[in-house]
């Protein structure tokens, strides 16, 4: 479907394709085991529920750090764990899914 559009596509939706912000899913990887645990991996896709998914990761992270009950600190970091090993596989997708959207866009307009 994609490269029929590509084939049959204007001059104009080629200029457009160039102009695209596309991210690249093998850097969401990267940041979602390097740097995932802050959120990093959220705020590179850029959508505003991944902002917030981000900033609840940070927030999740602070608290079970400094939480002065043990228990309640080791419940925030089980569940940041959990975010982080979903979020490594959830962002690269995401993100590939996000640019095929936008190159679909820029060629339908």
């Amino acid at each position: 479907m994609l490269l029929d559009k590509l084939k049959n596509c204007s001059d104009e939706a080629k200029d457009r394709l160039v102009l695209l912000d596309l991210k690249i899913p093998i850097l969401g990887i990267f940041l979602g085991i390097f740097a995932g645990i802050l959120g990093a991996d959220r705020y590179y896709r850029g959508r505003k529920i991944d902002i917030v998914i981000g900033t609840l990761k940070l927030i999740l992270l602070l608290f079970g750090c400094i939480s002065p009950d043990v228990d309640i600190g080791a419940l925030a970091l089980v569940l940041l764990f959990i975010i982080f090993i979903a979020d490594i596989f959830i962002v690269f997708f995401g993100i590939k899914k996000d640019n095929l959207h936008k190159v679909l866009e820029a060629l339908e307009s």
